[in-house]
């Protein structure tokens, strides 16, 4: 285990975390939702009712298959952990860490600083099982596992954020770096009114 400011980041067995591709962790682990990077597309998925649930198999012609040879990285997150899941470059084995959240240190330029990034996607193309097919004009797509409302995706407006958190540390220098990153949460937001 090594301690940054903030959290724990700790080695763990990708087995606990993922089978065949898909992921098997229980939601009492703090998991919520799933991303999952294969050769052939992007998967999301989120817990439902105790189990995974997969952007796969709500719109299955729109989004990656989870497979084990096909997972390049995936992650496991929630409001308090993540567990990040990446193929080694030079074994081609599956390796695992997680990040937990710990007592904020008491220094404010290494406090963990979290920041709303765009996911991809400024209309509704189609929805099923509380999973939304999202695109642009350019033709990029992106299935979701949240319902997101039409209105909040007229075109030039991208609805759907995910929450990012950094955690810091600081170097002999007196530098402050950021030393690891989690995924917190998935969400929608409207369209700022217009003045």
């Amino acid at each position: 285990m090594t301690l940054l400011a903030g959290c724990e980041l700790t080695s763990i067995d990708p087995a606990a975390l993922i089978a065949g591709g898909r992921p098997i962790a229980d939601s009492a682990s703090g998991y919520q939702w799933f991303v999952g990077y294969y050769l052939d597309g992007v998967v999301w998925g989120r817990i439902d009712a105790g189990r995974w649930v997969l952007a796969s198999e709500a719109l299955p012609n729109s989004c990656g298959t989870p497979n084990h040879d096909g997972l390049m990285q995936a992650r496991l997150f929630g409001p308090n952990t993540e567990a990040y899941v990446w193929r080694d470059a030079d074994t081609h084995e599956l390796r695992a860490r997680s990040l937990t959240d710990s007592a904020e240190p008491s220094v404010h330029t290494l406090r963990p600083a979290d920041a709303a990034l765009l996911v991809l996607g400024d209309r509704v193309v189609d929805g099923r099982d509380g999973f939304t097919l999202m695109a642009e004009a350019n033709g990029r797509r992106v299935v979701v596992p949240l319902e997101v409302d039409p209105s909040l995706a007229p075109g030039r407006h991208w609805p759907v954020r995910v929450n990012v958190r950094r955690y810091f540390t600081q170097l002999d220098s007196g530098a402050v770096r950021v030393a690891a990153s989690r995924l917190v949460n998935i969400w929608t937001e409207r369209p700022k009114e217009r003045r």
